[in-house]
């Protein structure tokens, strides 16, 4: 099983709905959701399709470290708050 690393956080590069993965989805939407953002609004943002975003949400997919710092400069947040909490 390929891994990747982000943040320090080991990741499965294939499969769906990796703990780390789901974690991580869950925190997105959270901080989306206390920033007022849509789907939408975040993904254009961000510079990510809603496609992609809405499977790093549900754990379906894990972000590379550049989208996670897309995600997190759109969100508002540093990349050590968006990973707060995340575990897996």
């Amino acid at each position: 099983m390929a891994r990747r690393k982000v943040a320090g956080l080991n990741l499965e590069t294939h499969g769906t709905h990796s703990p780390l993965a789901v974690s991580l989805g869950s925190r997105v939407s959270a901080l989306r959701l206390i920033a007022g953002q849509t789907l939408t609004c975040l993904a254009l943002r961000s510079g990510v399709t809603v496609s992609f975003l809405s499977k790093v949400e549900t754990g379906q997919t894990a972000p590379s470290l550049g989208s996670c710092h897309k995600l997190a400069r759109a969100l508002g947040v540093t990349m050590a708050e968006l990973f707060e909490g995340v575990e897996g």
